[in-house]
């Protein structure tokens, strides 16, 4: 944790699979609740597909 202090203004995200866990901890530590972000593991694939759809589109369209 003391080297995480050390990124006070960057967003951090959790990716797990259980949010009741990610709610327990995370309130306990009331000053970062704004600084992480929860993220399941299901979405990561849909965000990784949406990111590779992306980047296809912009070759297509020529950006």
């Amino acid at each position: 944790m003391a080297t995480l202090l050390d990124y006070k203004n960057v967003p951090f995200y959790v990716i797990a699979n259980d949010s009741n866990k990610f709610s327990q901890v995370i309130n306990s530590l009331s000053e970062y609740l704004d600084r992480y972000k929860f993220i399941a593991n299901d979405s990561v694939g849909e965000l990784y597909s949406a990111e590779i759809g992306l980047k296809e589109l912009r070759i297509e369209i020529g950006l």
